[in-house]
């Protein structure tokens, strides 16, 4: 009798354990798509220089404020860091519609081969 509660404690931490590591050690194992890699990287450099871009304007804005640069200094230094934000933001929004898009393509054919999978099973 002394021994049950030890072995349950023992098997509770086993399955504690398995639980944790079964999805970390299944999704070890899912192939990764080096290209959607490389996008997910590169829309985090685009993300990067958006910021700095933001940045920048803010950091001419503040300036303004304090009254060290003019109202056209102002106008002047803002257009081209603008210009950068919004081509930066238009290209980050449309890569992450093409991921998405992917992604649900991929979900859609998981939800196919698990469909036929369960016909099988059942038929």
């Amino acid at each position: 009798m002394e021994i049950v509660a030890p072995l349950i404690a023992f098997a509770l931490a086993v399955m504690a354990a398995v639980l944790v590591l079964f999805p970390l050690v299944r999704g070890a194992s899912l192939p990764v798509d080096e290209n959607e890699a490389s996008d997910w990287s590169d829309i985090g450099r685009l993300r990067a220089q958006r910021n700095v871009e933001l940045q920048a304007i803010q950091d001419i804005d503040d300036e303004a404020l304090r009254g060290n640069i003019t109202p056209e200094e102002r106008r002047a230094l803002r257009v081209s860091h603008v210009r950068e934000a919004a081509l930066l933001i238009r290209e980050i929004e449309g890569r992450e519609q093409v991921l998405d898009e992917e992604i649900e393509r991929a979900v859609q054919r998981h939800r196919q081969r698990a469909s036929r999978l369960s016909g099988r099973k059942t038929g």
